[in-house]
């Protein structure tokens, strides 16, 4: 990647550093939904003790990581498998499964057509309510992907309906591979999670600790399933994926129990005041979900998401410009839910772009 090509996904900070000559350090990131609060303590004290670790090679089952996330999801450890983030276990799971086809829920984290890409299964999206699926034909041996909550939209489905087309496709020999990357964000993902039933057949459910527990950085996530499919998964997956830090960090972030409730206490009020403070500015259309994050639409405002960006960027903020998800238009944005001083900055930032003559004027150029 050269310093002016644009990434493809949020949270690029030497990227933004080189293109606007701006320390990596200075930047305030609303582009990467990344939990404000975290790393917990727990974790830090524990990569801290564990260091010495490094001289020796990760335990290949990452057996005691493995232990512990399990208690935390309740699941059974037979059930789950670690992989080095939530994107090793998506394309893991392509690659595995070699459906004949795959069907996405629409707009959605662009990974799951990556993955497929990837896997040379071929991709188309679908954009209505998942209940319709339940009433069309389904191709035999086929994927459904799904964000649960979706990845731009925040969006949660009925469990009940997922079950349903679980079993539609199940019995064509098909898989619903659900993605529960932002579930912990919910006060009680129990009620939506399908990770109860991880041991059905067709299902793959995969998730993310990055997220949640701020820890993109050293790259941990799962995959729920059966044995046998998570067998299959294990045989492509790189040998010693999970690092020993990455195991040492997970292990202690499932099991800080207090950090976990100060999060689901206080990141949805956060949401909810962040979203208010939008829609008053006037500019937006203000999608709220259930997760760490809010879609945009500017098109009230006259500007691009492009120019949002933009102008953001000139002032130190990293925004997500959505326009290339599958499904949005070229005004939609999604910002991350921070602490409630940086989102008041962030709320200050966009109505002083949104009082700048000097965009409207550059796109009257273009």
């Amino acid at each position: 990647m050269t310093a002016r090509e644009k990434p493809a996904h949020g949270g690029q900070r030497r990227w933004v550093a080189e293109t606007y000559g701006r320390d990596e350090r200075s930047w305030l990131d609303f582009s990467a939904n990344l939990n404000p609060l975290g790393p917990p303590k727990a974790v830090r004290a524990a990569l801290a003790a564990g260091l010495g670790q490094i001289v020796f090679y990760p335990d290949l089952e990452a057996k005691a990581a493995t232990l512990a996330v399990a208690g935390y999801l309740k699941v059974a450890p037979d059930h789950i498998l670690l992989t080095s983030g939530g994107m090793e276990a998506i394309y893991l799971a392509v690659r595995a499964l070699q459906p004949a086809a795959a069907l996405i829920a629409e707009p959605a984290f662009m990974g799951y057509r990556e993955a497929c890409a990837a896997a040379q299964v071929p991709a188309e999206g679908f954009t209505g309510r998942l209940e319709e699926l339940l009433r069309r034909e389904l191709e035999p041996r086929q994927m459904v992907l799904v964000g649960q909550p979706g990845n731009p939209t925040g969006q949660l489905e009925d469990p009940q309906v997922l079950m349903a087309l679980l079993e539609r496709l199940a019995a064509q020999g098909g898989n619903l591979l659900l993605d529960e990357a932002f579930i912990d964000f919910l006060p009680e993902p129990e009620a939506y999670s399908l990770r109860h039933a991880a041991g059905r057949p067709g299902l793959l459910v995969t998730g993310s600790l990055t997220k949640f527990f701020t820890l993109p950085g050293l790259r941990v996530g799962y995959a729920l399933g059966p044995p046998p499919l998570l067998d299959a998964l294990r045989r492509l997956k790189t040998p010693w994926s999970v690092s020993t830090l990455a195991q040492i960090a997970a292990a202690a972030a499932v099991q800080d129990a207090e950090f976990i409730a100060a999060s689901r206490r206080l990141l949805p009020i956060a949401r909810l005041e962040l979203a208010t403070a939008l829609r008053k500015l006037g500019l937006f259309e203000v999608q709220e979900g259930q997760a760490n994050y809010l879609l945009l639409d500017a098109a009230p405002s006259g500007l691009t998401a492009a120019q949002w960006a933009e102008g953001a960027a000139r002032r130190g903020i990293m925004l997500r410009d959505a326009s290339g998800f599958p499904g949005l238009t070229r005004y939609h944005l999604r910002v991350a839910v921070r602490r409630a001083d940086e989102n008041e900055r962030l709320v200050a930032v966009l109505r002083e772009i949104g009082e700048d003559r000097s965009l409207r004027q550059e796109d009257r150029e273009v």
